[in-house]
């Protein structure tokens, strides 16, 4: 369990900035750590600001900061080749659609009403 708001925070940056770390621009997978680590931020953010003064920035001396340094390449084989970085599509949410036994109990009703 995390003591405060910002040692969880703390660790999910940690998530991404290593996956940003150990794989190569040019790969999909620093792309999307990149991409949902900025998701992350925008969503902390709000709850951060909800914090007191004294708890808004975390204690840097037990974390280095994400510098982007050049990421080695551990084996080639395993990481695309793509001369351009790889953008990922933005991730939309899921769209809500109605579960079938309730489409079912609707259309049974609807015919029900017509055939009165």
């Amino acid at each position: 369990m995390y003591s405060s708001p910002l040692d969880f925070a703390s660790d999910v940056r940690l998530v991404f900035e290593n996956a940003m770390l150990y794989n190569p621009k040019t790969d999909e997978v620093h792309g999307m750590a990149h991409q949902l680590l900025s998701y992350f931020e925008m969503l902390f953010r709000p709850i951060q600001a909800k914090l007191p003064t004294n708890q808004r920035t975390p204690d840097r001396s037990k974390k280095p900061k994400f510098s982007d340094p050049v990421a080695p390449v551990l084996n080639k084989q395993n990481h695309s080749t793509a001369s351009k970085p790889i953008i990922p599509p933005v991730v939309q949410p899921p769209k809500r659609t109605p579960c079938q036994c309730r489409l079912q109990n609707h259309n049974q009703n609807r015919s029900n009403r017509h055939q009165l």
